[in-house]
């Protein structure tokens, strides 16, 4: 288990990796250690066994050890705030996205998943996107990939003498901008 993994999801699997063993308790509790990791690990050690004689003991004297992580499940507010690194791609973002929002309880619809990952893109990505929210998530994946490559590709060629400012309708015009078409993206750069 790891330092931030829901105790009770842990036990939950691990009952079903070991689910043809459930009748043996002594096994059960043998092997448990085995699926533990760091700080954990040193708590199975030292635990006493005198008030562990069934695997139901180990499981509760677990979960109330563990209780703590259980509270700090992730809320739909750490979601919202969450942002994209510096060294992350769009896709490595929203994967890590995705994984905090597998843990919020009680679970998102899939109705509120791609609004509330738009609200925490950046700039260009939130601009583009909000003419996409009613796309699947994995859509919207896709597409803020094709962008990102599409707005690294323009900063490569164009960082020394322009800054994106937006991506762009196509049927507007300012004579003080130049627009790029990149992979169906249009880009603005100030002139």
């Amino acid at each position: 288990m790891m330092g931030t993994t829901c105790p009770s999801m842990h036990l939950t699997m691990y009952c079903r990796r070991m689910s043809p063993y459930l009748e043996k308790e002594k096994l059960l509790i043998h092997c448990f250690q085995d699926s533990l990791s760091g700080s954990v690990t040193q708590w199975y050690i030292q635990l006493s066994r005198v008030n562990i004689r069934t695997w139901r003991d180990l499981s509760r004297v677990f979960l109330e050890q563990y209780k703590h992580v259980t509270d700090m499940v992730s809320s739909r507010i750490a979601l919202q705030v969450m942002e994209q690194r510096s060294n992350e791609s769009f896709r490595q973002y929203a994967q890590r996205w995705r994984d905090v929002a597998a843990q919020v309880q009680p679970p998102l619809l899939e109705s509120e998943v791609t609004p509330m990952f738009m609200e925490t893109l950046p700039g260009p990505f939130y601009d583009h996107m909000l003419n996409h929210a009613t796309k699947d998530f994995a859509d919207m994946v896709l597409d803020g990939t094709s962008l990102e490559h599409c707005l690294t590709t323009v900063n490569r060629e164009f960082s020394c003498c322009y800054e994106i400012i937006q991506i762009a309708n196509p049927f507007y015009f300012c004579p003080r901008e130049l627009r790029i078409c990149c992979k169906g993206f249009y880009v603005i750069l100030l002139v």
